[in-house]
């Protein structure tokens, strides 16, 4: 009667012990899961991660040489303003005076004509 008493002691508890273990090993299974789909998750964001960097070095190198091509082109740029610039600045006045006044003192045959007795026009940027 003892062993009896011992055996209905010792089944409760099992019993006790599997109504314990059950829930924590369904807790498990779906921690496992759970921990499954972080890993997927970390793999795929780490994989985004690493083709985000290589798209930004991607986009450094080009940028650097747009930066470089549109700086050479700014620069051909301003020199083609310097240039029309000096083309459409008028000469200045004394020099086109002294010109015209050689020019004119010297006739077809190649000789000295008279001096002119208008005076030159005056540089009206003075």
């Amino acid at each position: 009667m003892a062993s009896s008493l011992v055996d209905g002691v010792l089944l409760g508890a099992l019993v006790l012990t599997c109504l314990c273990v059950v829930p924590m090993y369904l807790k498990l299974k779906r921690l496992d899961r759970v921990q499954a789909e972080y890993g997927r998750a970390f793999a795929q964001t780490s994989q985004a991660l690493t083709q985000a960097g290589e798209a930004l070095r991607g986009f450094t190198g080009e940028g650097r040489e747009i930066l470089e091509a549109l700086s050479a082109k700014i620069d051909e740029a301003r020199r083609t303003l310097a240039d029309l610039d000096a083309r459409q600045r008028p000469p200045p006045l004394k020099t086109f005076a002294k010109t015209a006044a050689k020019t004119a003192a010297r006739r077809p045959d190649g000789r000295r004509a008279a001096p002119d007795p208008t005076p030159p026009p005056r540089d009206p940027f003075r």
